[in-house]
């Protein structure tokens, strides 16, 4: 509720023909339909795409779910969630600690990212309607989302023909980088990727000489398992 106050809103139950009727006179007048049922579902209740674009051509309809509207887990009509989109996308190993178990993210992830994406896909739609006068379609698989927002990894692997593991706070584009843990039991973050930060970092810690230490000379130095300042 408390991210929908700006909203009217409906309960239809599409089961029954008339909810249905009442659906489609609404998409006739509408810039934009947004579904995240399974595949095929609400073609089945007769107010899908191919259904609605026949009374409203100018339509804007974006079917938002798991795993998008064709391959194996939208044939074999698998539902998804959260929690679902983070394992399957690998953004939950990932996130987790050498040999610990994946991690979940507290935050729906998965959910926001992937809603995010679906409107920045709309607002371009939008705006190639007000150009050409022409509705789209548009599929969107929240898992793909996610995927696509690990954009370090598939580089990563590409240059280093390595699998990218889980490094828990570590980055492992930046060293150094992390959370510790102070005197006071507070805690800090840290990232110094460039010379000048860590030359900084080095003096504010009373070590200037770590700074001309060869492990730390330079940024790829640095990023060495060995050299990593955890």
């Amino acid at each position: 509720v408390h991210a929908n106050e700006n909203k009217y809103w409906m309960g239809l139950d599409l089961h029954k023909p008339e909810a249905q009727e009442i659906f489609r006179q609404l998409a006739a007048r509408a810039d934009i339909v947004e579904e995240n049922m399974r595949p095929g579902v609400l073609e089945k209740w007769n107010v899908g795409y191919p259904q609605l674009k026949e009374i409203n051509p100018r339509l804007i309809y974006i079917a938002k779910n798991g795993y998008g509207q064709w391959g194996k887990y939208a044939e074999e009509n698998m539902p998804s969630n959260d929690g679902a989109s983070q394992a399957w996308s690998g953004f939950a190993w990932l996130s987790s600690f050498p040999g610990q178990r994946p991690l979940k993210s507290r935050l729906y992830t998965c959910d926001n990212f992937g809603g995010l994406m679906g409107e920045v896909a709309v607002l371009a739609a939008l705006h190639h309607r007000q150009r050409t006068g022409q509705g789209q379609y548009i599929e969107l698989s929240q898992t793909e989302s996610i995927i696509r927002m690990m954009s370090w990894v598939w580089p990563y692997q590409q240059v280093t023909g390595k699998t990218a593991m889980p490094a828990g706070n570590r980055d492992v584009c930046v060293s150094p980088a992390d959370t510790f843990r102070c005197r006071d039991d507070r805690f800090v973050a840290i990232a110094a990727a460039t010379p000048e930060e860590f030359s900084g970092l080095c003096a504010a810690i009373g070590r200037p000489g770590l700074a001309r230490d060869p492990r730390f000379r330079d940024h790829l130095t640095r990023l060495r398992d060995e050299n990593t300042l955890e």
